[in-house]
């Protein structure tokens, strides 16, 4: 079977088969390349976000589309906040390539068209609290 026939799913990545949502690490912006191939600074083509996967971590990539969600979790992110994301139209793909010094490199990538924030710690600690339960005696 070829690497390419392989469908994957969340269910191969997540920490348990049932998740339906991943933890997220660390953010990123995919910035266009020039003819150098070097990024142009203010060309912002797209955003990742890294997630905790099984025993690694995996980085997925969106277009531009999602930017203001991805500065919502930014936010939330820069604050040190807990926060899982689901995602919509994931795709996830198995590589294998051989390097030049003869080593076989593998892995899987991953694409989605958009991410909504399912869970945060901001929510659970700052959640609405009715006044009559606010003592400050």
């Amino acid at each position: 079977m070829k690497l390419r026939n392989l469908r994957l799913t969340l269910a191969n990545i997540a920490s348990n088969t049932s998740a339906r949502s991943l933890p997220v690490n660390e953010l990123g912006v995919i910035k266009e390349r020039g003819e150098d191939g070097k990024p142009i600074p203010d060309r912002i083509i797209g955003y990742s976000v890294t997630c905790a996967a099984r025993r690694d971590t995996i980085t997925i990539k969106f277009s531009s589309t999602v930017k203001e969600e991805w500065e919502k979790l930014k936010e939330l992110i820069d604050n040190d906040i807990y926060t899982e994301i689901s995602f919509e139209g994931l795709v996830l793909t198995a590589y294998s390539l051989k390097s030049a010094s003869g080593d076989i490199v593998s892995g899987v990538s991953a694409k989605a068209q958009s991410f909504r924030i399912v869970k945060n710690e901001k929510d659970d600690l700052f959640g609405e609290i009715p006044d009559e339960e606010v003592n400050f005696n």
